[in-house]
């Protein structure tokens, strides 16, 4: 005997992907290189630390090297929003 079920489904509205998900600048690249062991070890330890793996903490830190950190761009454009604001309030001479 054949009993049909029929269930309702709900499809969501929203996208849960970035536009930008699967573009080709993201991937990753599996590479061979040799790294001097006391250097792997502090990453393995500080990942063990953290809760993480040690590769993430290395290409994490390669990226900083290579395109800055977060850090260093919050604390860049945070100094041009106080130099600016003081470049405002500064008095004007006057000549006289």
């Amino acid at each position: 005997m054949s009993t049909s079920h029929k269930k309702d489904i709900e499809y969501g509205t929203e996208d849960l992907l970035a536009e930008d998900e699967f573009d080709p600048k993201y991937g990753k690249e599996r590479i061979t290189i040799l790294v001097d062991q006391q250097v792997v070890d502090a990453f393995r330890e500080k990942a063990e630390r953290q809760g993480g793996k040690y590769q993430t903490l290395m290409r994490e830190a390669l990226r900083m090297v290579i395109f800055g950190s977060k850090v260093e761009e919050r604390l860049q454009r945070l100094e041009a929003k106080v130099f600016q604001v003081k470049e405002k309030n500064k008095p004007k001479k006057k000549y006289g």
